[in-house]
């Protein structure tokens, strides 16, 4: 009798665990690689039917991107420690000296020091837009706005360029002898004075930024069902999929289009905000409407590398810059915690540890 007793007694226990309240919901679905295929970015390009020989261009384009021609590199303002940006609230190119993100204006020197913060090199693959206003930009052709940003035409404001490339054969021949020879070997039939044309610089210049595509990060991975991401950064993804990537559009995380979210311009000892490029894309529009508007800048860009965020480069944390967006759907301090979690897994190594070669 004993024996039947402990058997309802057990039997009771067991029934009445199963019943500590009403069923719970299942947790949620955590996102999967096929529900955001369409943030796979393209392979990096090995050929161009505007510029050939893309590749060996590239490659020459890549030892003149880290060469101080006249003073300075397109390095110094880009930095790919960096994120390919200057790594400081402007960048600071010729008549500054110092390494990224410690650049400073020589005494007495004539600087290119613009009124804004160095937008990055990475992601220009395909965009028709460049520079924070489009004033370098193509609607017509993306090669074309490249070329028209590195050869030195595009201006910042008017009367100001976005770069100011003055090269020669003589000096390159002087001064860098092996570049030089890689010119010879990559535009062959080419008359010698006519080898470090600004026009066969911006396209080697070209052809190398084009190939800066951060398709090794392990978000790319996660995508291709290569590797796993935490459950944060799956979350983040997920609001960032929801209230982000309405104007940061993938596969790079940005867009053409220009909007006025609110952001402070950059104000600092060189400059006091004042400056016209505070006017944005009315600088090219003409357009009342577009004062105050600036590109939707491109995420996939090693941004959690880039130390200061925002056209002015005015917030001193990616967590800040999230928050500082007005005018948008509001995010809670989770959730912009869940998406800097997210936007950590796009940075790509083997951009961030570029280094001439």
């Amino acid at each position: 009798m004993k024996i039947i007793y402990f058997f309802f007694f057990a039997l009771s226990i067991f029934l009445l665990g199963d019943c500590d309240g009403p069923p719970q919901p299942p947790p949620p679905k955590q996102p999967q690689p096929s529900d955001y295929q369409q943030y796979i970015l393209p392979d990096k390009p090995t050929e161009h039917g505007d510029i050939p020989k893309f590749v060996e261009k590239a490659e020459l384009g890549k030892v003149l991107f880290f060469t101080k021609i006249n003073g300075s590199a397109c390095a110094d303002c880009h930095s790919p420690k960096h994120g390919f940006t200057a790594g400081q609230q402007q960048s600071c190119g010729r008549g500054c000296e110092g390494m990224p993100p410690n650049r400073r204006p020589i005494s007495g020197k004539k600087t290119d020091t613009p009124p804004i913060k160095s937008p990055s090199s990475i992601g220009v693959f395909g965009s028709k837009t460049l520079l924070w206003t489009g004033l370098a930009g193509s609607a017509k052709d993306p090669l074309e706005g490249l070329f028209h940003s590195a050869i030195g035409q595009a201006e910042i404001a008017s009367g100001e360029k976005a770069h100011d490339m003055t090269v020669s054969a003589d000096s390159i021949k002087v001064h860098h002898p092996s570049i030089f020879e890689q010119f010879k070997n990559v535009y062959t039939g080419m008359v010698e004075e006519e080898l470090c044309d600004p026009i066969n610089v911006a396209e080697c210049l070209a052809a190398f930024q084009m190939s800066l595509i951060p398709n090794d990060s392990q978000f790319q991975d996660w995508l291709k069902g290569k590797k796993d991401m935490s459950v944060k950064a799956k979350r983040g993804l997920k609001i960032f999929d929801a209230k982000c990537a309405g104007c940061h559009k993938a596969p790079f995380l940005g867009s053409d289009k220009f909007y006025d979210v609110g952001f402070p311009h950059l104000v600092n000892d060189i400059h006091d905000g004042t400056h016209k490029v505070k006017d944005g894309h009315f600088l090219v529009s003409g357009k009342d409407e577009d004062k105050g508007k600036f590109r939707v800048m491109r995420l996939a860009t090693n941004v959690a590398s880039h130390i200061r965020w925002g056209h002015g480069g005015t917030f001193k944390t990616l967590d800040d810059c999230i928050a500082g967006h007005q005018n948008i759907d509001s995010v809670s301090v989770d959730e912009i915690d869940y998406i800097v979690e997210f936007l950590n897994m796009t940075t790509d190594r083997t951009l961030l540890d570029m280094k001439p070669e």
